[in-house]
């Protein structure tokens, strides 16, 4: 008699929810760095940009874990704001409310696409 833990039940979670800790962890780690001296400056003319589709992805993958637009919007919304936070606390980095912004724009973007092409109708 299978139990509500049962392996494939296992392995189907981790799979959806594997992806989504890891790529966090690598916006957390990214977060984490002083400077980026090896990047090219034309790059952070475009950093509204690189925020929209950073978190435009994990909305993506909290999709694809949730099956649930609003609360993927929500749950990477609010890693966006306290990944600004976060870098309060970095030497050489600081919160912006624009990179919160562009985090939330991205998630939503994504979302919306995600909740139109699925909706019902």
């Amino acid at each position: 008699m299978p139990t509500p833990a049962s392996s494939p039940d296992v392995l189907r979670r981790v799979s959806l929810w594997a992806p989504v800790v890891c790529y966090c962890a690598l916006i957390f780690f990214l977060s984490a760095q002083s400077g980026f001296d090896f990047a090219p400056k034309a790059v952070w003319d475009f950093d509204k940009v690189i925020h929209g589709v950073e978190y435009g992805v994990l909305a993506a993958l909290l999709l694809r874990a949730t099956r649930n637009p609003q609360l993927s919007l929500l749950m990477a919304g609010l890693y966006g704001v306290s990944d600004e936070v976060h870098q309060l606390y970095v030497p050489g980095r600081s919160a912006s409310v624009y990179d919160a912004i562009a985090d939330v724009t991205g998630a939503g973007i994504v979302c919306s696409l995600w909740y139109w092409r699925n909706r019902k109708p």
